[in-house]
């Protein structure tokens, strides 16, 4: 659900180069047929575009969900992954999956190579688990 209130918003907007801005709270302005045929990848519209990453910060999450089980309350999980998922996921999904004039994201500028989400979900999620 932080996914579709802000998430998309903070990880693939322009902002600056380590978080995006609140311009797309609530897939604003994304529903609109007009906006709707203006695509952010490929051919595909940005609404589907954003719904198909909503399933990474949530196969993130699970990873994490793994390095905690029996360890901790559910309360207590759910408190943590809202904190990590803005504080943690959202950067890191900002900084290498995102990229425009302005920023570039990590892979276009440093010539980081995500395949299959190695640095944003695994890597993101094996160093939570770890800490």
């Amino acid at each position: 659900m932080l996914w579709f209130i802000y998430g998309y918003s903070l990880a693939f907007t322009a902002g600056n180069p380590l978080i995006g801005s609140f311009d797309k709270v609530l897939f604003n302005g994304m529903c609109n047929a007009a906006v709707q045929q203006v695509s952010m990848s490929g051919t595909s519209p940005e609404l589907r575009f954003a719904a198909c990453q909503a399933t990474f910060p949530g196969w993130t999450c699970a990873l994490v969900v793994g390095s905690l089980a029996e360890r901790t309350r559910l309360s207590s999980f759910l408190v943590l992954t809202v904190i990590w998922f803005t504080l943690a996921y959202l950067p890191i999904c900002h900084m290498v999956w995102f990229a425009d004039e302005q920023h570039g994201g990590l892979r276009n500028s440093r010539g980081a190579l995500d395949f299959a989400g190695g640095t944003v979900v695994h890597i993101n999620a094996g160093i939570a688990g770890l800490v």
